[in-house]
């Protein structure tokens, strides 16, 4: 269930192809994301009985949202004049809400359910793909003169995403998040990078994000290479595979 990565992304294919190469079961298979969603759309009323509904049904659920949430919210804030920590903190808090709310949802319909999620990777390396990132975090060019302090900046701020998952975690036994940033860095040869700890001075290569994917789709083959992390860290695990 969530946003686009769970629908036209490359990554969608990605993970029902990797899990079927280790033979791990697809059965019971349900897809409810929708491209463009948000968090804050997954926690009203509406949206939470449907992923009530289909909780009741299944083991696990694997959830991806919140980078629609930092592309509508940010700018905006942005906007009023605070910092891109201001900014970042804000949205951190407001999410946290919106991810509690879906994720106690699954949890109150199935106590047997396992939820899974990640905060995305590190992404907008395509050509053109700066512009957008300039959009969400204006402050971090407007304080920074050098582009690597920038780049620093922006990745700070929307790694923070995966903080989130992770607070979920501790405080939740049902809820398993695992960390895939940098895991198309160290792909593309950048020994400043390990899966888990990006190079925060760069964005993912061009060829795993590039523009006609809306930079923050991977490509096939960025796609390929993090779902491979998602099947080592977590499927192979949980379904024996």
């Amino acid at each position: 269930m969530g946003d686009s990565w769970g629908t036209v992304s490359p990554a969608t294919k990605h993970f029902e192809q990797e899990l079927k190469e280790h033979n791990c079961p697809l059965n019971g298979f349900t897809n409810i994301a929708i491209g463009g969603t948000t968090a804050g759309e997954w926690a009203e009323a509406k949206k939470i009985r449907q992923v009530k509904e289909q909780a009741k049904l299944h083991d696990q659920v694997w959830v991806t949202l919140m980078g629609n949430d930092a592309l509508a919210i940010c700018p905006g804030c942005a906007s009023k004049g605070k910092s891109a920590e201001e900014c970042g903190n804000e949205l951190i808090g407001t999410l946290t809400g919106y991810m509690s709310k879906i994720v106690d949802a699954i949890h109150e319909a199935n106590p047997k359910a396992k939820v899974v999620g990640f905060g995305y990777d590190i992404m907008f390396g395509g050509i053109g793909c700066e512009s957008i990132t300039k959009d969400v975090f204006p402050q971090c060019w407007k304080a920074h003169n050098e582009t690597a302090h920038s780049i620093r900046c922006f990745n700070t701020e929307f790694t923070k995403l995966q903080g989130i998952w992770e607070s979920l975690a501790a405080t939740r036994p049902f809820v398993t998040a695992i960390n895939i940033l940098g895991a198309t860095q160290v792909a593309g040869g950048d020994t400043k990078s390990a899966i888990g700890k990006p190079d925060l001075d760069k964005w993912g290569p061009a060829k795993d994000w590039p523009l006609t994917l809306a930079c923050i789709h991977p490509s096939a083959a960025g796609a390929m290479i993090i779902m491979d992390q998602f099947y080592k860290q977590y499927w192979s695990k949980e379904l024996n595979c």
